[in-house]
């Protein structure tokens, strides 16, 4: 297939509930790559699945480019998957490094939080709404940056939509413990709608979080 044509795969790096993530090389020029595959199989079977959706992470992620965003650089599509080829950034996710640390120091915990605010500043500047704010999609990188603190980038995108143009989000989706009250209210079958400040009320999660 046109994935293998242009890449190999390294290793397993990481996985959800219908994706593996893998380490890849560039067979041309020998560059680490990430790569998410999602199953498209299991997904297909569910009766609300529509692949639009799936092809929105792609066409958001396509016009991303931010230090603090996992960088997008091409997909590929077959019956059976989906991939995405992403910047490879080593690495752990914020929530297993709070599981490590117990709790965050103001000192840490200050310029993490500024740079995933740093991040979601950029994307509501493009009236794109993450909607899963949470510590497993916060990546801290294994190397600090000039001032010795951690660096992170923000990633997965599979929840995300352009609340842009009065359209507005009113689909229930996200993790519970990280929900803005408005996403809330959305479950109970009351109607409503809800935009880019939902990401501000996960992001206050995960700093109480810290």
């Amino acid at each position: 297939q046109a994935f293998l044509n242009k890449y190999e795969f390294i290793k397993e790096i990481g996985r959800g509930g219908f994706s593996k993530v893998y380490q890849c090389k560039d067979k041309k020029f020998n560059n680490d790559f990430a790569v998410k595959v999602i199953d498209l199989r299991p997904l297909r079977l569910r009766e609300n699945f529509d692949p639009a959706r799936l092809r929105r992470e792609v066409d958001i992620m396509s016009k991303l480019k931010h230090p603090r965003i996992i960088q997008f650089y091409e997909g590929f599509e077959t019956e059976e998957q989906m991939m995405m080829v992403l910047e490879y950034c080593p690495g752990k996710e914020l929530f297993d490094v709070i599981l490590e640390r117990k709790r965050f120091s103001e000192r840490d915990a200050k310029p993490v939080f500024a740079q995933i605010c740093s991040a979601l500043f950029y994307l509501h500047s493009l009236n794109i709404i993450h909607r899963d704010v949470k510590p497993e999609n916060v990546l801290v990188l294994n190397e600090r940056n000039a001032e010795g603190d951690l660096s992170v980038k923000l990633l997965d995108f599979g929840l995300s939509k352009n609340a842009g143009a009065g359209s507005a989000a009113k689909t229930f989706v996200g993790t519970p413990c990280y929900l803005a009250p408005e996403v809330e209210y959305t479950s109970k079958g009351l109607g409503g709608t809800y935009g880019l400040p939902a990401d501000c009320g996960s992001l206050g999660a995960v700093r109480d979080v810290m």
